[in-house]
């Protein structure tokens, strides 16, 4: 009976030490959500974006390496495609910030379309070049 008393006071302490730090980390989220929403009450009426303004909204940049959305030419050193570049904005307080996508599932569609679109005009224009070069290399060899 003794043994079973003291397993549930164990198990019991260690339900508290699990809440009490879910409760820290709540307090901490909760103090810093404060905070934040102050520095924005200082700035709802501004007609003008300042570097003192950024510096104390943004905490950190971070700036990943660009993709290029058909690969990397090695010979030539350029790109292929288009050229997409990640950026992670960290704001102060509250972490890394991520703007919700507003399109709706028709300009998705749309965009994505026209991306197509262009990705077959680029690899068009590519063949092109390839057969006019290899053109002007066998009427250089004819001569």
């Amino acid at each position: 009976m003794s043994a079973g008393y003291i397993q549930e006071q164990t198990d019991l302490q260690n339900q508290v030490d699990e809440l009490q730090a879910e409760l820290d980390i709540f307090n901490t989220d909760t103090a810093n959500v404060d905070k934040f929403v102050e520095l924005v009450k200082r700035y709802t009426d501004f007609s003008e974006l300042t570097p003192a303004m950024l510096h104390e909204f943004i905490d950190k940049v971070i700036v990943h390496e660009a993709e290029w959305s058909e690969g990397f030419n090695p010979e030539t050193g350029h790109g292929l495609g288009t050229r997409s570049q990640k950026i992670e904005v960290y704001l102060k307080y509250i972490g890394c910030f991520n703007t919700p996508d507003r399109r709706t599932p028709e300009e998705i569609e749309a965009e994505r379309t026209a991306e197509e679109k262009k990705k077959r005009k680029r690899a068009y224009g590519r063949e092109w070049m390839r057969r006019k070069r290899e053109k002007a290399e066998s009427e250089k060899e004819m001569a």
